[in-house]
């Protein structure tokens, strides 16, 4: 399979296209009125064979079967399992990379969006996604998840999921618990859980009740419409 990812220089300006309030005008899928493009971290390092690409394959496939379309780092390990996950579905699967990398992008990506630093990446994997996974990882993905955590808990983004799989990232959080300096409310957008499956569950619960939230806003936005027109014809 030949690697025919569509390419974005994101310091042109050009970028995916993108329809408001945080969602993507990629496919449709039912239940949704729009595919959310879920961000997911993790380790360079995971190999096919290993514990941590299969679970990350198995992630891809969740996602992409539950209606969500991917966006990764773009490279080897978790990111090339879990795009190749989600491509098997047809989910559309975006890939950001960087200048600084020697390493070319996984063949399963579609769109390579290529950035000049840590930074401008982070920017696109942040920012324009719904919503965040992160399987085990290293000093990298610690660092995309603290930064996401960050923006997160400083309110710099609208309220969005951001979930951590697997033991190790438990571990870590009650280290933080015990060693940071308290700060009120700073663990609230932080959801632990054990598998891939209760990761896409979680997210998938997250997105039906946002729609259901919205729906209600629109149809409150329709009778109050409606009443002012009647008092207006009277």
């Amino acid at each position: 399979m030949g690697n025919r990812s569509r390419v974005v220089v994101a310091s042109t300006g050009r970028s995916l296209a993108r329809n408001g309030a945080g969602s993507s005008t990629l496919p449709e899928v039912a239940g949704y009125h729009f595919r959310p493009l879920v961000t997911v971290f993790g380790s360079s390092q995971a190999r096919p064979g290993g514990r941590l690409y299969a679970h990350a394959l198995e992630l891809g496939r969740l996602l992409g079967n539950a209606g969500f379309n991917l966006m990764t780092g773009g490279y080897r390990g978790v990111m090339e399992a879990v795009s190749r996950g989600a491509h098997e579905t047809g989910a559309h699967v975006v890939g950001v990379t960087m200048g600084r990398f020697k390493d070319n992008v996984n063949r399963f990506v579609m769109d390579e969006i290529r950035t000049a630093n840590f930074y401008e990446r982070f920017g696109w994997l942040v920012d324009r996604a719904d919503g965040y996974i992160a399987m085990e990882g290293g000093i990298g993905t610690l660092a995309e998840v603290t930064f996401t955590w960050q923006e997160l808990h400083l309110r710099m983004l609208s309220p969005r999921p951001l979930v951590l799989i697997g033991a190790r990232w438990r571990k870590l959080f009650d280290c933080f618990r015990r060693n940071l300096v308290p700060t009120a409310g700073v663990f609230a957008p932080i959801a632990l859980v054990d598998t891939p499956e209760q990761a896409t569950r979680l997210l998938s619960r997250h997105f039906r009740e946002h729609l259901r939230g919205s729906q209600g806003v629109n149809e409150g936005r329709d009778k109050s419409a409606d009443q002012q027109d009647r008092i207006d014809r009277h």
